[in-house]
């Protein structure tokens, strides 16, 4: 069986087309809400088909700190961009999770000598951000680095160890209170 010319360079022409309008039916840009030029998403937290939360970072420089974040509950036809309003602008922001539209949890780690990282709250979709005390991350060397709740009640929060073994808290009732897993269940962190 003979191919022709033609047909062997029409054929790769019409696949390449194939897929580049194959792609085009499955994604859909959107803006992320941010008013600054070249602000992306990160670390995003989906909490079902229609709502997801995501941390925004600098995208010309990564090492600029940003307190703002960006939400959907729309399964990301439209996005709204807000702030992060957790009473130090220093602060670094490690991670997001959501329990619906309007609640969601923060952690925040100190960038500077002398700050405090944590765990906040919001229950009125980021307009206002409370800080959970239970979850106290106060001795010199704690580092928040994750915060995710499975439901409205039960999360964890979870940092670098401090006072030779991991930081982990624990909440059963949506972060009113956290109780600091002791070091006799969870195993030693290793040198380096």
């Amino acid at each position: 069986l003979k191919v022709s010319v033609m047909t062997r360079k029409v054929l790769p022409v019409f696949f390449i087309s194939f897929c580049l309008m194959a792609q085009g039916q499955f994604w859909t840009e959107t803006s992320s809400g941010f008013t600054a030029n070249l602000t992306g998403l990160s670390k995003f937290h989906v909490v079902d088909a229609n709502v997801a939360w995501a941390i925004a970072y600098d995208g010309v420089n990564t090492s600029n700190n940003i307190q703002q974040f960006s939400k959907t509950d729309d399964a990301g036809l439209t996005w709204t961009a807000g702030a992060f309003d957790l009473g130090d602008l220093d602060l670094g922001i490690a991670d997001v999770s959501a329990v619906d539209t309007n609640t969601a949890f923060v952690a925040a780690y100190p960038r500077q000598v002398g700050q405090q990282g944590g765990i906040w709250k919001t229950v009125d979709a980021g307009a206002t951000w409370a800080q959970q005390t239970g979850a106290a991350f106060n001795n010199a060397a704690s580092f928040p680095n994750v915060v995710h709740y499975f439901d409205a009640n039960n999360g964890l929060a979870i940092g670098d160890p401090a006072n030779g073994y991991w930081e982990i808290y624990t909440s059963n009732d949506g972060g009113d209170t956290y109780s600091r897993i002791p070091s006799s269940s969870l195993p030693a962190p290793l040198n380096n």
